[in-house]
């Protein structure tokens, strides 16, 4: 807590009867100035206060999910494998090599070749069983799971309530549904059950993908 910030606030509001949320604003409006005069633009920087603390926060927003052409997001389309795959390597700032990939239906050249290229190198992806990667499927909230899992580093949860529905969970995913239930970065489709095969739409991947970086 910046209690230096908080007292010297709650001064001035006192004294020169200037709201606090007025000074929050005015110092987050200067910072943001600052940065523009450092950096040359701030476009996709945010400062902001804890109200509470008077902690200060600044990070840069970048786009992790594009919208369809005409510039929608498209919230309740499902997302293909090769799509989140994307958005993963977006979301990590990782850099694309020009490496190939071995899984047999990846076309060389295409759009996603280095994504999917990528995320093979850095451990997030194995593909399936038959040595494809399954270009084109909808992938499913298991799967996004243990991407997400994968790339977030954690350790698995060994202390968890299992869903209702847990015997539909592929043992392979066990450990990234409920390491990332744990975390509170995903949660059921209802209540007691987490539907691991159905198939993920946009904004439930952005969601999942937006907590996981919180608390990464």
């Amino acid at each position: 807590m910046n209690k230096e910030l908080m007292e010297a606030l709650d001064i001035l509001e006192k004294e020169k009867e200037i709201s606090k949320e007025t000074l929050f604003e005015a110092i987050e409006n200067s910072l943001l100035t600052a940065c523009k005069n450092h950096f040359g633009k701030a476009d996709n920087v945010k400062v902001e206060i804890d109200r509470k603390t008077c902690d200060f926060l600044v990070y840069a927003e970048k786009e992790i999910v594009a919208g369809s052409g005409e510039g929608a997001f498209e919230p309740e389309r499902f997302v293909n494998r090769e799509e989140f795959v994307k958005m993963l390597i977006g979301a990590l700032n990782i850099s694309l090599t020009q490496g190939k990939t071995e899984f047999t239906d990846v076309d060389g050249g295409a759009w996603y070749e280095a994504y999917i290229a990528a995320a093979e190198k850095e451990g997030f992806v194995n593909g399936n069983g038959d040595g494809s990667f399954g270009v084109g499927m909808k992938i499913s909230r298991q799967d996004l799971a243990v991407m997400i899992y994968r790339a977030a580093g954690l350790l698995p949860e060994s202390k968890y309530t299992v869903f209702e529905d847990d015997a539909q969970i592929a043992d392979y995913a066990k450990d990234a549904v409920y390491t990332l239930k744990a975390y509170e970065i995903i949660s059921g489709k209802s209540a007691d059950n987490f539907d691991p095969c159905a198939e993920t739409t946009r904004a439930e991947a952005s969601a999942m993908l937006y907590r996981a970086m919180k608390n990464n």
